[in-house]
């Protein structure tokens, strides 16, 4: 064997080494953009979610309050209704 070093030995070794860095750097890097685009979704999916829910929930209250505020006419108008009866039925039945 001869023991002197030859040009292309020492470039294929060296191409080597660098391949063998940059896998080792890849399988690093990689995961860590993969999860960074999967928290930036999920990031958006929640604002969006959030935001729909906000709406939903301002939606769902206004409606309440429409309601509330229509049966609170509704109660005046038959206690109105009530007390015409009430003197309806006073002035009808005889006193004793």
């Amino acid at each position: 064997m001869d023991k002197t070093i030859d040009v292309i030995t020492v470039i294929g070794q060296g191409i080597t080494f660098i391949g063998v860095l940059f896998m080792i750097y890849n399988s690093f890097k990689n995961p860590q953009i993969k999860s960074e685009k999967t928290d930036a979704l999920l990031t958006q999916r929640f604002d969006l979610f959030q935001k729909d829910f906000n709406n939903l929930k301002d939606n769902h209250i206004h409606t309440i309050d429409v309601k509330l505020e229509e049966n609170g006419k509704n109660i005046t108008s038959l206690v109105v209704e009530v007390a015409k009866l009430s003197t309806i039925i006073e002035e009808r039945i005889p006193h004793k």
